[in-house]
């Protein structure tokens, strides 16, 4: 039964990054104008967290592909372990997003700080910013499990919607590709599949092939550091998703999302710079009170440029 029960929990991550690439997951990037566009590309600024285990490269760097394998489900287990160790995470992370079309070229950092809880808790702060450029636009994104709000104080503007809604839309991985992916499964079935790996690490093994013929492993290189990389290829969507593990210590270091939107190559990556665990949440982490003078609006849709 425990078996059956880890087999569906892992599948059901992989459903859920599924459904969020059917909804766009690569947001619908429209280039800024031409003067905005550096003629070379810069390195962005890191955020200022200081990881102890960071193995963050510059945004130009972009790691070789590696050649596929049969994925190693023993590291697997573990990384999921560590990953779902905790019903709470606090990360810091950057993201990258890069497109091309017509010989065009962008290129954007977003500095991603999120609080998250299972049970579709979470606040997020975001910041974007061009490369070589000032921030252009920061972001409050706040849900209580069962409502979303997003808040804009350059605007001074917030919106409301529900979770689900939310979820379903192009905003969801902003909130940090590995906090989305975090909140995929409920408490429930986290603390199962904690149990069952407690007393069989290898108990992945058993799951069927059938189950993950899209997934291979690897390893790479990334920035002088050796990664295990697991690779998902989303076939019908087109989209191919790559997780980098630290071997030694089975955490995740790197997500990574490649594809094409409307003739566009876009490339959307996650470096964490820190993930905690039993982070301590207070009973207004996540609930959002409009500051006095801020007006509430219809819609805010999550813009790269404005």
């Amino acid at each position: 039964m425990s078996k059956l029960l880890l087999g569906s929990i892992f599948s059901s991550v992989l459903i859920g990054l599924t459904s969020v690439s059917q909804s766009q997951v690569l947001p619908e990037v429209a280039p800024p104008p031409k003067s905005t566009i550096p003629t070379q590309t810069q390195p962005s600024k890191t955020p200022d967290a200081t990881p102890s285990n960071s193995t963050i490269t510059t945004p130009t760097q972009v790691p070789e592909a590696p050649s596929a394998t049969t994925p190693d489900l023993t590291l697997l287990s573990k990384a999921v372990g560590v990953f779902w160790q905790s019903d709470r995470t606090e990360t810091n992370s950057q993201m990258i997003i890069r497109g091309e079309q017509q010989g065009v070229k962008i290129e954007m950092s977003a500095q991603v700080k999120t609080i998250a809880q299972i049970g579709n808790k979470f606040q997020t702060q975001l910041v974007f910013t061009p490369v070589g450029s000032t921030p252009k636009a920061t972001y409050t994104i706040v849900s209580n499990g069962r409502d979303v709000w997003i808040y804009r104080p350059d605007r001074r503007q917030y919106a409301k919607t529900t979770f689900d809604a939310f979820r379903s839309g192009a905003d969801w991985l902003w909130t940090g590709i590995s906090s989305s992916m975090f909140l995929t499964i409920s408490a429930a079935d986290r603390q199962e599949m904690l149990s069952v790996l407690g007393t069989d690490r290898d108990i992945i093994k058993s799951i069927p092939p059938s189950q993950y013929k899209d997934l291979v492993g690897s390893q790479r290189q990334v920035g002088g550091q050796d990664f295990y990389n697991y690779s998902y290829n989303f076939k019908a969507e087109g989209f191919i998703f790559d997780v980098l593990v630290q071997p030694q210590t089975a955490t995740v270091q790197r997500i990574e999302f490649n594809g094409k939107v409307d003739g566009m190559n876009i490339s959307l990556s996650e470096q964490i710079i820190s993930r905690k665990p039993q982070v301590k949440i207070s009973k207004r982490t996540f609930e959002f009170t409009p500051p006095r003078g801020v007006k509430k609006v219809k819609a805010i849709d999550i813009e790269l440029f404005k």
